[in-house]
């Protein structure tokens, strides 16, 4: 009887937080940061958490390692060349995990980008909590790097989608579908707009706030916000989010939500350090969930609040093809450019074999040889980008236009 009324109203407190957490002396104060991080997450009462640029497997056991008494399950998603960075850690027993990984994520030659070696796709959790079958989702989405100029929107277009296709048709039969992580994308966007219709996601801080505020990216507070976000957006952006879907015959209500990390790490951590630092250069965003199970209840009050709002749903898709279109016309164009430096790199290889060239010089000759390396990885590089790189980009996005018109062909597509 106690466990039945337990599972009749459940509450369940998540946290998300992108820990900023890239090797290699590029995340600063990198080390003590996560151990402020992991302290946190000991000392609170979380049920479910998602992190986000856990990149360095030594951080990762500071926060399981610190955090085991109050979370002692956790699952890393290590998939892609460098990794995904994402961990999901969890009071209750884990029992499935698996991962997708997006079909598009930045390009190779973007070097200083880094999205390209980075696994991005969507980790999930299946989660006994009291009995309820809980799916919790985390990703982190290819950044924006220029808003004016952004390259990469097609991408998180498609990103977008595939994750709420995922969350749709595989979650159907769960109690509760949570969605958490850094989405690199703000809530007047067109990827946000398809996560909530296609999926049928509320945003839980949206149900307790409204529109505004939430700010978790370039606050002017954080310690490691810089000059151009100031600059770009002077109070901030709401980047990293809590999404939510209530299964069958459950209903689901946002009791809280709120940043809860202080703005400074503790001065016992950075004392080591001479300086106050912020947790990580995002700010981390708690909800707490209710769910009713009792007879009577509404049942999926999210995919009823989302299907009751037809025309946000076509003005989501709409947008998003209009983007996609954009981004293929973009592709016909790198084709060319690529396709014009290959053969430029194969003009020039062949112009270093000139007479004029030949001499007994030992320098020259060596010049020669690093210059012909150059042209011939230059080129073969180029060439790949025209054909196989391009391809497959094109491919990609014409098969999410094709999900998208099929999705805008289908008045009640989100009834699933």
């Amino acid at each position: 009887l106690l466990d039945s009324l337990l599972q009749e109203m459940a509450s369940i407190s998540v946290l998300t937080l992108n820990c900023w957490g890239i090797g290699m002396g590029v995340s600063r104060d990198r080390v003590v940061r996560f151990r402020a991080i992991a302290q946190h997450l000991a000392d609170s009462d979380y049920d479910i958490v998602c992190l986000q640029e856990v990149w360095c497997s030594s951080d990762y056991r500071t926060v399981i390692d610190v955090a085991r008494d109050v979370l002692p399950f956790n699952h890393f998603f290590d998939n892609g060349i460098i990794g995904t960075g994402t961990c999901i850690l969890s009071k209750a027993p884990i029992q499935d995990a698996t991962f997708h990984e997006f079909s598009l994520n930045g390009y190779p030659h973007k070097v200083f980008h880094g999205d390209w070696f980075a696994g991005k796709g969507l980790g999930v959790c299946q989660i006994d909590y009291k009995g309820l079958n809980i799916h919790v989702f985390v990703s982190h989405f290819h950044a924006e790097y220029s808003r004016s100029k952004d390259i990469y929107l097609g991408h998180r277009v498609m990103q977008a989608l595939e994750a709420a296709q995922w969350v749709k048709l595989t979650s159907s039969g769960a109690d509760l579908t949570i969605y958490a992580g850094d989405f690199n994308t703000e809530p007047v966007d067109v990827p946000y707009s398809v996560l909530k219709s296609v999926a049928s996601l509320s945003d839980s801080w949206v149900d307790v706030h409204g529109t505004g505020g939430g700010e978790t990216c370039g606050t002017p507070y954080n310690t490691y916000c810089t000059i151009s976000e100031v600059s770009d957006y002077p109070t901030g952006k709401r980047i990293d989010y809590i999404m939510y879907r209530a299964g069958p015959s459950k209903t689901v209500s946002v009791t809280e939500c709120r940043l809860p990390l202080d703005r400074r790490i503790p001065a016992s951590l950075s004392t080591c350090l001479g300086k106050e630092v912020s947790y990580s250069d995002h700010e981390a965003v708690t909800a707490t969930l209710s769910i009713d199970s009792r007879q009577g209840g509404q049942g999926d009050n999210n995919l009823g609040k989302t299907l009751g709002n037809p025309v946000g749903r076509q003005q989501a898709v709409t947008a998003a093809v209009g983007l996609i279109e954009k981004a293929l016309l973009g592709t016909k164009t790198d084709m060319k450019l690529f396709s014009v430096l290959a053969l430029v790199t194969l003009l020039l290889f062949m112009a270093t074999f000139s007479q004029l060239l030949l001499t007994n010089s030992l320098l020259l000759d060596c010049i020669m040889f690093l210059l012909r390396m150059l042209l011939t990885l230059t080129g073969c590089y180029a060439a790949l980008m025209a054909t196989v790189f391009n391809r497959r980009e094109r491919h990609a996005l014409s098969a999410t236009k094709a999900t998208l018109l099929l999705l805008k062909s289908q008045q009640n597509y989100g009834a699933i």
